[in-house]
């Protein structure tokens, strides 16, 4: 009896009485102007093959999918229009779900109001979504198990392009206008504060959250005032997505050339050496090297 209390008072203080399964990021999903100019970018810069694309029922190309390792990808859709200034291209962030059912019914159990999990025809994976609360600009979170004859499955081992820049999409990057509802949401699903920092006036800036289970990925939440108005350039620069890189002035050599005029070099605010290029639309793409290596 004592033990079915405590577990019901977790639940009600929006605590998870159990982590979610999640085995790390599936793919982070990004809205571009110019498909052809942006394939040149993350083939030709950051040199991810095109496993594959879904198409629209007029033929066109609905999404594609740029391939960072077997697990992890970076999909890409048209659909930018002028009065997107201030709206954020990273528009979903994925994870993998080590059981899919178990983690949408946690999810409901926590008061996320899941969708029910539903195979997709394009892909033949099992997918569910969250919406984010307000005071974030992502309209959502996907949760995805790949399944056997999946095309993620069937690709496995392929478009492993040797001139990739990097093999790990280590975190993305969300804007917050609300710190403390954002990670009382992240919190129920048992992601963890692992760092955080201030600005100059002492207030939360940047905060990470470490995903729950052995991946070590994490979501980082970039704070802004909500009246805070942001363009195009500083909603890039905070709605990004990060690559684990094993040596930053190779990639940086690289990445000059390959034509790219990467931000300068620089040891961060979490202690460790980075730069940054830009996408055609300006959405940020960050490398960084390990904190262990020098």
């Amino acid at each position: 009896m004592k033990a079915l209390t405590c577990l019901f008072l977790l639940g009600t203080l929006g605590v998870a009485a159990e982590e979610l399964p999640l085995l790390g990021i599936s793919h982070v999903a990004i809205r571009v102007s110019d498909i052809e100019k942006s394939r040149a970018f993350y083939k030709g810069t950051l040199g991810f093959d095109e496993a594959f694309d879904f198409q629209a029922e007029d033929g066109s190309l609905a999404t594609a999918f740029f391939k960072v390792n077997d697990k992890q990808f970076v999909e890409i859709f048209p659909g930018i229009r002028p009065s997107d200034e201030s709206a954020p291209y990273l528009v979903h962030i994925a994870f993998i779900a080590a059981d899919i059912e178990k983690t949408q019914k946690l999810c409901g159990q926590l008061g996320l109001n899941p969708t029910p999990v539903k195979l997709d025809p394009r892909d033949h994976d099992r997918h569910f979504t969250i919406l984010n609360p307000p005071g974030q600009k992502l309209a959502f979170l996907e949760f995805i198990a790949y399944q056997p004859g999946s095309v993620y499955r069937e690709n496995e081992g392929k478009s492993l392009s040797p001139r990739r820049i990097s093999t790990h999409i280590e975190h993305a990057g969300i804007v917050t206008t609300d710190l403390p509802a954002a990670k009382a949401f992240y919190e129920k699903m048992g992601f963890k504060e692992a760092w955080s920092r201030n600005d100059d006036s002492g207030r939360p800036f940047l905060v990470h959250m470490r995903l729950p289970g052995p991946s070590g990925d994490y979501v980082e939440f970039s704070v802004r005032s909500p009246g805070a108005k942001l363009g195009r350039q500083q909603m890039g620069m905070a709605g990004h997505f990060s690559l684990e890189v094993p040596d930053i002035q190779v990639s940086l050599k690289e990445a000059m050339n390959r034509g790219q005029k990467p931000g300068d070099l620089k040891f961060g605010r979490d202690e460790r050496w980075q730069f940054n290029m830009f996408d055609p639309d300006l959405t940020r793409v960050e490398c960084m090297q390990p904190k262990a290596k020098k």
